[in-house]
């Protein structure tokens, strides 16, 4: 079993040396709990060792280590469950996975307690998105889409966001990895994924062989080519 700690220290907290760990190798990142995990300069080298199977076991103080919200957690922690990685937090006391790497009981029972959670903020966070609308309605201020103009998918496909996307599908990166790296859904790596192929721009993008600017010229030449 290879083990690492992760540890995340807040910008102000100097002394991180009673969390380390001798035993253990060592990912600690100091910075404010509300940066997403895989954002995370640490945590970005500890996904990449997970992914080439350099860790199997990770160690954290706290569950509340492994991201910025009760849902950047959850996907934290099926992102590693997945991959048949362990993480054991100290202050809850459990470990998500057992010797045979099936999922523990306990831990099972607290992450569907989070996950309930997690649901029960998105619900209220939709109610009062709805609320504003409705009060908004009432007053003749409510647009759909915000007003704004909707995208086409040439200009859609060439935000930031997606470009980064389509230079992952074009790695070799899996869907759901993608999604868990740029912090979005699913959804919207497979939108992505299928707005590219039908535009033509799916297969062309290899981070080794082609610059970013390449790709950006055959988008140009292809939004040239509808306005012609």
């Amino acid at each position: 079993m290879k083990t690492a700690k992760y540890i995340r220290v807040s910008t102000t907290e100097q002394n991180i040396a009673r969390q380390r760990d001798k035993r253990y190798k060592n990912y600690v990142d100091k910075c404010s709990g509300s940066i997403p995990f895989d954002e995370r300069p640490e945590a970005s080298k500890l996904i990449d060792d997970v992914s080439n199977k350099k860790i199997t076991h990770i160690v954290v103080h706290s569950i509340s280590r492994l991201g910025r919200s009760t849902i950047d957690i959850l996907k934290t922690i099926e992102y590693f469950t997945e991959r048949a990685v362990c993480i054991e937090a100290e202050k809850e006391g459990f470990r998500t996975l057992d010797k045979n790497k099936r999922e523990n009981a306990t831990a099972k029972m607290v992450i569907s307690i989070m996950a309930t959670l997690s649901q029960w903020e998105l619900e209220m966070a939709s109610e009062r998105r709805l609320e504003g609308i409705a009060k908004a309605k009432e007053r003749g201020a409510y647009t759909a889409n915000g007003g704004r103009k909707a995208d086409n998918p040439a200009e859609w496909i060439t935000k930031p966001k997606q470009v980064k996307i389509i230079k992952r599908l074009n790695a070799g990166q899996s869907i759901r990895d993608i999604a868990f790296r740029e912090g979005c859904s699913v959804g919207l790596v497979q939108k992505t994924k299928k707005q590219a192929i039908e535009l033509g721009m799916m297969g062309g993008l290899d981070s080794k062989t082609e610059k970013l600017n390449d790709y950006l010229k055959r988008v140009e030449n292809f939004v040239e080519g509808l306005e012609e």
